[in-house]
């Protein structure tokens, strides 16, 4: 902030417009560090899951807040007995309408839980790039399918890795 205002004191602008944007500048600036103190807090407020988070961010794309997300979502992993049963719980599995053996698979279910896969969509390509494979994977489906269900589908890997890590206590390779 103080070098925010002493190189706006050398723009030759009006000062009307200098107060407009001096007055910006610190509601910018009072928002950042709000935001800092939010991250420490939720930081902190996972600390009790710290062998946990460690695992889950030597994955490479996930943050320290996207492994809190996906902890917060799952609470206790040995409740899910299967992956199916976890990516339903965390609305990345499609809908299926059947009759007659006929099976018609849907969007996916978005009335499941929000948090984790909200924001792991919008990490999902830093992710992919974290496994040649899962980059390939990605790639290729993108390709066939579209990007919308190329992303659900690595989510639902991630997901599937991030659970066996979970129970094995096994780091990313």
């Amino acid at each position: 902030p103080k070098q925010g205002k002493s190189k706006l004191k050398t723009l030759a602008i009006s000062d009307c417009s200098n107060f407009c944007i001096e007055q910006n500048l610190d509601i910018l600036w009072m928002i950042e560090e709000k935001k800092e103190l939010l991250v420490e807090k939720i930081l902190k407020t996972g600390e009790p899951y710290k062998g946990e988070i460690t695992l889950l961010i030597s994955i490479k794309g996930v943050t320290p807040l996207l492994a809190l997300a996906f902890l917060a979502d799952i609470a206790d992993i040995n409740r899910f007995k299967k992956l199916k049963e976890m990516n339903a719980y965390l609305g990345v599995c499609p809908t299926i309408k059947s009759s007659g053996g006929h099976e018609i698979l849907g969007h996916i279910n978005r009335q499941s839980r929000k948090l984790a896969r909200s924001l792991f969509t919008q990490s999902v390509y830093h992710i992919a790039n974290s496994s040649i494979k899962l980059k390939q994977f990605y790639q290729d489906l993108k390709a066939r399918r579209g990007v919308g269900k190329a992303r659900i589908a690595v989510l639902r890997k991630i997901f599937g890795v991030m659970r066996r890590m979970l129970l094995t206590g096994e780091l990313y390779r």
